[in-house]
């Protein structure tokens, strides 16, 4: 069962209201009533601050306050905490070029049951900048998109398990730093008598993540420039060409101060 809503008052120029959004999923064997893995409950509310269409400007401020409970030993048990703060600023204010800029940051705490199963507080951090051009009667046209947004992750790691002698992909070499466990220049690829395989595991130490997307489009329709004028180009009008560029990057650090502040 699922219930959303919002609700603003009007105050001048300034619209003045809030939120409510919450969830319940409860999943249960027939004639039992203990809930089974994968049940939830979340609710999230908070009060919201919008301007609407001043100069073409529409700007929307936002405190988020949400609480999660899922299903531990067949009863809901509360999980987590979460508090944040939401900020959109739109512009509109002609047909040629639109724009939207977000900001999110989000701050989840666990409750101490949970931070024992290896769950940890941490804070989000969302922008997000969307742009659309369209010039001579839409004959130049494209758009640019930017998110950037940081999160805490396991770092994954390389773990050598030993298994029966012809089965596995690499041989132990022997401890050769002396350190007494065993490293990864240590090991070595064979085909014959290999007894140890590779597997990833994620580490218990969390280190800030970030994730970068960018890219952006470029449009031209030589027919649509003919017809504003651009008389040369008649004899081209059957041609069009789009250029289309995105880039991913996902970065560790230790510190979020470089891409944050």
């Amino acid at each position: 069962m699922r219930q959303k809503g919002s609700g603003t008052y009007n105050i001048g120029f300034l619209n003045i209201g809030g939120f409510f959004d919450s969830e319940i999923k409860k999943d249960r064997v027939i004639g039992n009533d203990s809930l089974l893995s994968g049940s939830y409950w979340f609710y999230e509310t908070g009060p919201m601050l919008e301007i609407p269409l001043l100069y073409g400007i529409n700007f929307t401020g936002k405190l988020t306050f949400r609480e999660d409970e899922v299903s531990q030993n067949g009863i809901f048990e509360k999980e987590s905490k979460t508090t944040g703060q939401e900020f959109t600023l739109r512009y509109s204010g002609n047909r040629e070029f639109n724009s939207e800029v977000s900001l999110a940051v989000r701050e989840k705490r666990y409750n101490n049951n949970f931070k024992l199963q290896g769950l940890t507080d941490n804070q989000t951090v969302l922008l997000r900048m969307r742009s659309r051009f369209s010039l001579i009667n839409n004959g130049i046209n494209g758009d640019l998109f930017y998110e950037a947004s940081t999160r805490r992750a396991s770092v994954l790691e390389r773990v050598f398990v030993k298994v029966e002698r012809g089965t596995g992909n690499y041989i132990y070499l022997g401890d050769i730093n002396n350190n007494g466990f065993y490293d990864e220049n240590e090991f070595q690829p064979a085909i014959y008598d290999a007894d140890f395989i590779a597997v990833t595991l994620p580490s218990e130490e969390l280190y800030p993540v970030i994730d970068l997307k960018t890219g952006f489009r470029f449009k031209i329709q030589l027919r649509e420039l003919a017809s504003e004028g651009v008389g040369f180009l008649k004899y081209f009008d059957f041609l069009s060409t789009e250029t289309t560029v995105r880039i991913e990057e996902n970065s560790k650090e230790k510190t979020l101060k470089r891409y944050v502040y």
